[in-house]
């Protein structure tokens, strides 16, 4: 099935989607822990003889990536061997960055990715309902949403 990646830097994350309007899933490149070469993966042993043959090892690759005992993988296969060794190395290199990314960095990814969490329309902006459902995931508890129209009328257009 064809899928569209995209690397989303402002939150250190890979997505992939089959349309442009709904993302299929999403994984923190920091929880890559291997990336190998080939059909390295039980997801191409599924595949049909007939779609197996259609792609050669050298354009397959797959991503490990969890944060458990239990790893996750995302079998892959690019349209040519040059994009499938373009996708190994930026992978590898992204994943190191993500490594060895400084505090303040870390923490503004974690930050976008609760605010996308809650920003269900896409509008790049929070409603206080929004907002009193986000601030006990960084450890703030909101009574009610009168307590934050108090405390965020300034701020309020």
């Amino acid at each position: 099935e064809r899928r569209t990646l995209q690397v989303i830097m402002e939150t250190q994350q890979l997505s992939w989607n089959r349309t442009a309007d709904k993302i299929e899933g999403v994984l923190d490149l920091q929880e890559i822990k291997e990336i190998r070469l080939g059909k390295n993966s039980k997801d191409f042993e599924q595949i049909s003889k007939e779609q197996k043959d259609k792609y050669s090892d050298d354009v397959c690759f797959t991503v490990f990536y969890g944060t458990d005992f239990v790893l996750n993988n995302l079998s892959l296969a690019a349209n040519s061997k040059e994009e499938a060794s373009k996708w190994l190395k930026g992978l590898e290199m992204l994943y190191k960055e993500s490594q060895t990314a400084p505090t303040p960095l870390r923490i503004e990814s974690w930050l976008r990715k609760q605010f996308y969490s809650v920003d269900w329309t896409r509008r790049n902006s929070i409603s206080l309902k929004e907002l009193k459902i986000m601030l006990p995931q960084v450890n703030f508890r909101v009574p009610n949403v009168k307590f934050l129209k108090d405390k965020m009328g300034v701020f309020i257009l």
